[in-house]
């Protein structure tokens, strides 16, 4: 079989797929690994840019989780680019902290911090390893951080995600709601038990059998920077007859957080558009939402006469990807749309 000429070897790269952004990325990196010399000859630029190529067809994901830092498993759940990476560059950690019982290890791997909340992706590794979790396997877990007091906030638990499952072993997402805002600071990670849905039936519906029953507790410091939007646009709005007041809106990469003061109300739809015309809509009984709603002495900082219960409400959605805040346009909240303009750092 005859050597294939130089140019079928150069034409091979036309099927690499990465966008210009992952390119640069990894061409930077590259060339930074040289220590700066920018007076680089001819032979070292061909081979960082050779060096950059073969990473290329390792594979993407794998290269930017080397340049990164991030788990591949959570490059690929988040479908992240490089820009997104950046943008959240501060908020991510690797605590690396494992609680061992009954047979049962968990491992924090990674975490990244959101305004209101934290994704947490930990390992939960069975010691037999004949062992296989069930692809319905349910965690009880909960995410308590550290006020100024040192006394625990219950950061609640949102829906749990299994990226991986290797028999005796898991890799679990799970993003924890929070109606405070995340600051940085000891954090502890509490799991309580692991069930499944059982095939079994009863009256009420599917039963929950125990997998491993006991308590795994693991603590670390955890890393954050802010890089939400702040909106404080004090709007009174009209919704399915009610009336309330949005005081305060929190737009991060991740999620969105919104404060109301006034008339009980579900906050049916809200919607974010973005430059490009397209718009995230979700609700309080959305998929990824935590609605809360508490009765309130004031509203809006005006005592009331106690003739008409006013009540404070606050509406989290956690969005299925990254998105860029500087992308959002308007919000929209019932008969009100609430431009970017109100924005605050």
């Amino acid at each position: 079989m005859a050597p294939k000429h130089p140019k079928d070897i150069v034409d091979c790269f036309d099927n690499i797929k990465a966008t210009e952004i992952q390119k640069q990325k990894m061409l930077t990196t590259v060339l930074a690994s040289k220590k700066g010399d920018i007076t680089m000859n001819r032979k070292a630029r061909f081979s960082a840019v050779a060096s950059l190529a073969a990473a290329l067809i390792l594979g993407t994901t794998t290269v930017l989780a080397t340049t990164f830092g991030w788990h591949e498993a959570l490059l690929s759940h988040f479908n992240a680019t490089p820009e997104q990476i950046e943008m959240l560059d501060e908020t991510v950690g690797a605590p690396n902290v494992s609680a061992t019982q009954n047979g049962l290890t968990i491992t924090v791997v990674q975490t990244i911090a959101d305004s209101f909340g934290v994704y947490v992706l930990y390992d939960v590794t069975a010691e037999d390893e004949s062992f296989a979790f069930p692809d319905e396997t349910w965690i009880w877990a909960r995410l308590f951080t550290a006020n100024d007091s040192d006394a625990g906030v219950t950061a609640g638990s949102g829906r749990a995600v299994i990226l991986e499952n290797h028999g005796n072993r898991l890799l679990v997402l799970q993003h924890f709601h929070s109606t405070a805002p995340t600051t940085g600071g000891s954090v502890e990670l509490f799991i309580s038990e692991l069930q499944y849905m059982s095939d079994e039936r009863s009256y009420d519906g599917r039963i929950l059998e125990t997998l491993f029953a006991g308590e795994w507790s693991l603590r670390w410091e955890l890393d954050f920077a802010d890089t939400g939007k702040t909106l404080l646009p004090n709007t009174e709005i009209i919704a399915s007859g009610a009336t309330a007041t949005v005081t305060k809106i929190v737009i991060s990469p991740l999620s969105a957080m919104i404060f109301f003061e006034g008339d009980s109300f579900l906050p049916n739809p809200v919607s974010i558009r973005k430059s490009d015309g397209t718009a995230i809509t979700f609700g309080a009984d959305s998929e990824n939402a935590l609605f809360t709603r508490v009765a309130s002495e004031s509203y809006a900082g005006t005592e009331h006469d106690g003739t008409e219960e006013s009540f404070s409400q606050t509406l989290l959605y956690g969005f299925d990807g990254i998105i860029n805040v500087n992308d959002i346009e308007s919000i929209t909240i019932g008969n009100v749309t609430i431009p970017m303009g109100y924005s605050s750092f």
